[in-house]
C-alpha cells in the first residue's frame, strides 16, 4: 500500500509539472510579438501594403522588379529571363537556334545557361543582378526561359516535361502583385500539380473542302472565331488538304495536299513556311515517334518521300509497293512498316539507312498498320481478308493471322500495349485483340462504319463514319460501352477523302477531339456524366469556320526542356501593358511569380 501512494503522488506530481509548464508556454505565446516569415525569409508583418508598391519603370537601363529575376523556395531556384527574338523569320529561326544551342552546348558543369564563350557569358550569367532587359515590344516574339536548379548544390532539376506551368496574365492595375501565385497554388490543389492542357495548345484543324487548316485556341471562353485561318496552298486554286501530323512537342505540322505537294506549317508563329514537293497522289504524313523524319506515303507511285524534320528537305524517296499506304514504326523509331495494298504486302524500311530490307506478305488489300510495344510485333489490318497479321519487323517474317472482321482497316494501341483495337467497316463492330495470345478477346459493337479509334487513360473511343456518333468502352470493364451523338450529321455526308475521318486525343490525355466535317465544328470529349453507366459527354464545341474538318493535330506552346534545367516558351503579346508570368512545378513543388513591361 505504502508503494502504491508513493507511485501514485510522484506520477500526479510530474504531470502537474507538465501541466504547468504547457500553461506557461501557451501564455508566452499569447504575449509575444509574432511575426510570420515568408519562404524567401523576409518578414510579412513588415510587408508594404501591395496597392502601395510603386509603379514599375522601364528604362534603357533596366528595371526595378518587385519580383526578383532569382526566387528560391524549398530549396528549389528558379532565374527568370527573357530574350527578343527577330521579326522576320530567318533572323527568328536563327536567333532561336543559337538560342537552344546556347543551352544544349553547355553541359551541366557549372550550372546552366553557358554558351560557347564560356562560364561567365550567356543568358544566367549573373545571378546576383535583378535588371531587366529592355521591355517588350507589343506584337514581337519574345523567348521566356527558366533555369530551375537545387537551390544548394546548384544542380539542374531537369524531366519536367509539361508539367511546368507558366499562365500569363495582363495585369495593368501593378498592384497586385501576388495574384497569379495564389491562383496557381490554388489550382495546384484542385489539380494536383497535373494542370488542365488548354491553356497551352492549339488545335490545327485539316479543312479537306477548303484547302485550309483553322488554329482554334483550346483557352478560349469564346469558340466562335479561329485565332487564324491559314490557306494551304496559292499556287492551286482548288487544291484539298488531305492529311496531317505533327508530333508530341514538335512545332512543325506536315499536311498532304492533292496537288503532290507537302505543306509545313510553323505551330509557334501560325504561318505556312514550306510547300515541299513529293510524289504523285500524296495521302498520309507520318512523323515518326522521334521526331526526325516526317513520311509522306505517295498512292499514286508506289513510293515513300521521307523529309528531314529539322532541315525539311527530301532526305530520301523509297520505292516500296503499289496502292493505298500507311505507316508503322517500332518503338525505338528503327523499323517502319509500309502497307501496299495493291501488291497484298508491306515493305519494312531500316530507319537508320533509309532503306527496304524486305517485302513481306500479308493478307488480302492490307490498309493500316499498328505495333505494339509489348509484344514488338506490328499488327497489319487486311481489309480484303477480314484478318490482322502479325508481323516480327526484325527477322522479316509474319508470325501469325488472327481473323477480326470484315472490312478491317487499322489496328491501333493505347496506353496498355497489350490490347489492339480494330476497327471492321463493314460489320459495325471493333475487335479487341489480346497481343499475349494473338486472338480476338471481345468484338464490341459500334456505331455504323466505325472508322478511327483512339483513347484515354482506362478508355477507348470508336468514331464512326456512316452515322453521327461516336463509341466508348471501358477497357477494365466492358459492360461500360455506350455510343453517344457526335454532331447533328454523318461525316459521310461530307466528300472526304477516302472515306476518312478522325479522332484524336488531346495532348493529356484526358479528353478526346473530334471534327466534324459537316458542322463546321471540332467536338471534345471525355468519360464523365454517367460515366459509371458508359456514359461519355461533350464538354466543348469549336467552330472552325471552314468546311470539310476531316483530321486535326494538338499543338503544346508551354514549356519545353531545352537543356537540363532549362525550360522554354516562345510567346508574342499583342496588348501594351504589364504582365504577371508565374512558373509552378510540383516535384519539388516551387510556384514562382515574374513581371514582364510590354510597350506600344
Amino acid at each position: 500500500m505504502r508503494i502504491f501512494e508513493l507511485t501514485f503522488f510522484r506520477r500526479f506530481a510530474l504531470d502537474f509539472r507538465l501541466c504547468a509548464y504547457c500553461v506557461l508556454c501557451a501564455m508566452f505565446l499569447l504575449c509575444a510579438d509574432y511575426r510570420e516569415v515568408d519562404a524567401h525569409g523576409s518578414d510579412k508583418s513588415s510587408h508594404v501594403d501591395e496597392k502601395d508598391l510603386p509603379a514599375i519603370d522601364f528604362s534603357a537601363s533596366g528595371a526595378s522588379q518587385p519580383f526578383p529575376a532569382n526566387q528560391v523556395e524549398n530549396n528549389v531556384a528558379v532565374e527568370f529571363k527573357y530574350k527578343l527574338l527577330p521579326k522576320e523569320r530567318a533572323g527568328f529561326e536563327n536567333e532561336l537556334s543559337k538560342l537552344i544551342s546556347s543551352f544544349k552546348t553547355q553541359g551541366n558543369q557549372g550550372g546552366v545557361g553557358k554558351n560557347e564563350a564560356g562560364a561567365n557569358s550567356g543568358l544566367f550569367k549573373n545571378k546576383q543582378s535583378n535588371s531587366s532587359p529592355l521591355p517588350v515590344p507589343a506584337g514581337q516574339d519574345v523567348a521566356l526561359i527558366f533555369k530551375v536548379s537545387d537551390a544548394t548544390m546548384n544542380w539542374p532539376i531537369q524531366g519536367q516535361g509539361y508539367v511546368p506551368d507558366t499562365p500569363i496574365r495582363f495585369a495593368p492595375d501593378k498592384g497586385n502583385i501576388n495574384y497569379s501565385k495564389r491562383q496557381i497554388i490554388k489550382r495546384a490543389k484542385i489539380y494536383g500539380g497535373h494542370f488542365p492542357m488548354d491553356e497551352y495548345t492549339y488545335f490545327f484543324v485539316l479543312n479537306s473542302s477548303d484547302g485550309t487548316v483553322s488554329v482554334v485556341d483550346a483557352s478560349s471562353l469564346y469558340t466562335g472565331t479561329p485565332i487564324a485561318i491559314l490557306p494551304l496552298c496559292k499556287k492551286h486554286k482548288n487544291c484539298k488538304g488531305i492529311d496531317i501530323d505533327l508530333e508530341w512537342l514538335g512545332r512543325y505540322a506536315y499536311v498532304t495536299l492533292d496537288c503532290d505537294a507537302v505543306a509545313v506549317i510553323d505551330c509557334m508563329r501560325l504561318e505556312v513556311v514550306d510547300r515541299i514537293k513529293v510524289g504523285s497522289k500524296p495521302f498520309h504524313v507520318f512523323v515518326q515517334p522521334d521526331g526526325k523524319f516526317a513520311w509522306v506515303c505517295n498512292d499514286g507511285d508506289a513510293t515513300v518521300t521521307i523529309i528531314d524534320a529539322v532541315e525539311r528537305k527530301v532526305v530520301k524517296v523509297a520505292s516500296v509497293g503499289k496502292g493505298h499506304h500507311e505507316i508503322a514504326f517500332s518503338g525505338d523509331s528503327r523499323y517502319a512498316c509500309v502497307t501496299n495494298q495493291g501488291d497484298d504486302n508491306v515493305s519494312i524500311i531500316d530507319v537508320y539507312t533509309l532503306s527496304v530490307v524486305g517485302n513481306i506478305k500479308v493478307g488480302k488489300q492490307p490498309h493500316g498498320v499498328g505495333f505494339s510495344k509489348l509484344s514488338g510485333f506490328m499488327y497489319v489490318a487486311n481489309e480484303g481478308s477480314g484478318t490482322v497479321s502479325v508481323v516480327d519487323p526484325k527477322s522479316l517474317s509474319m508470325v501469325n493471322t488472327i481473323k477480326a472482321g470484315k472490312g478491317v482497316r487499322t489496328v491501333k494501341f493505347g496506353p496498355d500495349p497489350r490490347w489492339g483495337f480494330a476497327p471492321n467497316k463493314q460489320d459495325d463492330t471493333c475487335s479487341m485483340i489480346d497481343v499475349t495470345r494473338d486472338f480476338v478477346y471481345e468484338t464490341l459493337e459500334t456505331g455504323t462504319e466505325p472508322d478511327d479509334v483512339t483513347f484515354v487513360p482506362g478508355w477507348v473511343f470508336i468514331r464512326s463514319y456512316g452515322s453521327a456518333d461516336l463509341t466508348t468502352v471501358s477497357i477494365r470493364n466492358l459492360d461500360l460501352k455506350a455510343t453517344v451523338p457526335l454532331g447533328y450529321k454523318k461525316p459521310s455526308d461530307a466528300d472526304l477523302p477516302m472515306g476518312h475521318i478522325s479522332i484524336v486525343t488531346h495532348g493529356d490525355g484526358h479528353s478526346v477531339l473530334a471534327p466534324s466535317p459537316v458542322g463546321r465544328a471540332v467536338y471534345r470529349y471525355a468519360p464523365g456524366g454517367d460515366a459509371a453507366a458508359g456514359g461519355t459527354v461533350p464538354t466543348q464545341a469549336f467552330n472552325t469556320q471552314a468546311n470539310g474538318a476531316s483530321d486535326l493535330a494538338v499543338y503544346y506552346r508551354g514549356l519545353k526542356e531545352v537543356s537540363s534545367g532549362v525550360y522554354l516558351r516562345v510567346a508574342r503579346f499583342h496588348q501594351a501593358g504589364r504582365y504577371e508570368i508565374a512558373f509552378y512545378i510540383d516535384n519539388p513543388e516551387l510556384t514562382a511569380c515574374f513581371e514582364l513591361q510590354v510597350v506600344e
